[in-house]
């Protein structure tokens, strides 16, 4: 558990059980599909093998030493065939198609030696190649393979029908691995892309919480200094208005606990009149005269925090940034938009530390509600921040 006390306050920011118990349930879950499907890949494996050797078996051979070699040979080319389906593209993409290479030889092996009866085999090994290399690579591989096994095949004495019915099981099992490889190669890359989706998701969600804190925290500490300065200079010659002062930083600091800790709990909603009646009272304190129209009601929910946002950041920067001895905060609508306009005439020629992250965060905020931001000083001296937003959402 990690504790911030804050005044007379504690923050306890704790680890949801809740949260780790679903990424544990999540991964329990990836792990129960990762071996059903290896299970099917393996089962799928065996078919296709034994569909494409059924002829070797239905010959009415005798069980003899050599048929129990081809067994076993069978079995090994099955247990690589299942490696290089599941892990052969990361292998070839390392340099180390040793698997994909030991199939190869097991494939052709096994039909030189068994004869015409095993020429499913060559075709399943380019089924194989077919998504674990090049398009180039894996057509030469299977002219190559396939086409010379087929041409040993037709110049053979086998009856005619016979033939057909080898290349035809060699055609279904080629493409039966093909197709099985390459569904399991593209599964694979959802899954990595689904975790690359989740990562940037987190780090989306803790750049918001930096800026939510940054605008936050930014803002009152602020206000909290000046108006302990403010107290400060007061006790001696004015104590009954030094107190009061001493008195409004004690609310403000109560308050930002109060912000911190419903912002932490992600249900914090900013009102625009309070901020802009909050701006207005530091401001005055700071003595800045303020002029400031009423703010507009009925602001859709979307604009109304974002402007209650804008309205924070620009009395900060003001405070922070410029000798402004006044300000004004406007509102205007036109054209099926509304716009937030805070002006000041105390503009520093050379601001000591810069505007920070804050104006880079409002302009994040409103571009997720469609609109825009403007800053920059103006002709005839001082600063000038726009915030615009369409009323309708697009």
């Amino acid at each position: 558990m990690t504790e911030q006390v804050i005044g007379m306050e504690t923050l306890a920011l704790r680890p949801s059980p809740v949260r780790g118990s679903g990424e544990e349930t999540g991964a329990m879950a990836r792990r129960s599909r990762t071996a059903v499907a290896r299970t099917a890949t393996i089962l799928l494996i065996v078919l296709c093998v034994a569909y494409g050797v059924e002829p070797l078996f239905s010959s009415g051979a005798p069980r003899t030493g050599a048929l129990w070699a081809a067994l076993l040979g069978l079995a090994a080319f099955s247990a690589v065939l299942a490696h290089v389906i599941w892990s052969g593209t990361q292998l070839v993409a390392a340099g180390k198609p040793w698997s994909l290479v030991v199939a190869g030889i097991l494939a052709v092996g096994l039909y030189l030696r068994f004869g015409p009866a095993l020429v499913a085999l060559p075709a399943i090994f380019c089924g194989a190649a077919v998504f674990t290399l090049s398009r180039v690579r894996a057509a030469s591989l299977v002219v190559v393979v396939v086409g010379g096994s087929w041409l040993l095949l037709a110049r053979s004495a086998l009856p005619a029908g016979e033939i057909v019915d080898l290349i035809g099981r060699g055609l279904v099992v080629m493409v039966v691995i093909a197709v099985v490889g390459t569904v399991i190669l593209l599964n694979g890359e959802v899954e990595r892309s689904r975790g690359e989706l989740a990562r940037v998701a987190v780090l989306e969600e803790r750049l918001r919480f930096a800026r939510d804190v940054h605008d936050l925290l930014g803002h009152s500490l602020s206000v909290i200094a000046l108006k302990g300065e403010v107290a400060a200079r007061l006790t001696a010659r004015d104590p009954e208005r030094g107190a009061a002062e001493m008195d409004a930083v004690v609310d403000l600091a109560r308050r930002s606990v109060d912000e911190v800790r419903t912002l932490v709990r992600g249900y914090r909603r900013q009102s625009l009149k309070a901020e802009v009646e909050g701006g207005v009272s530091v401001l005055t304190a700071a003595g800045v005269e303020c002029r400031v129209d009423e703010v507009p009601a009925g602001l859709p929910d979307r604009i109304e925090p974002v402007f209650g946002w804008v309205v924070r950041e620009a009395v900060t920067n003001i405070l922070r940034h410029s000798e402004a001895t006044r300000c004004g905060i406007g509102f205007h609508r036109a054209g099926g938009r509304i716009s937030l306009v805070v002006t000041n005439n105390g503009v520093r020629e050379s601001p000591a530390d810069g505007l920070g992250n804050g104006l880079a965060g409002l302009a994040e905020r409103l571009g997720a509600v469609g609109g825009t931001l403007e800053s920059g000083p103006e002709p005839g001296g001082g600063f000038r921040l726009t915030a615009s937003a369409p009323l309708e959402e697009k």
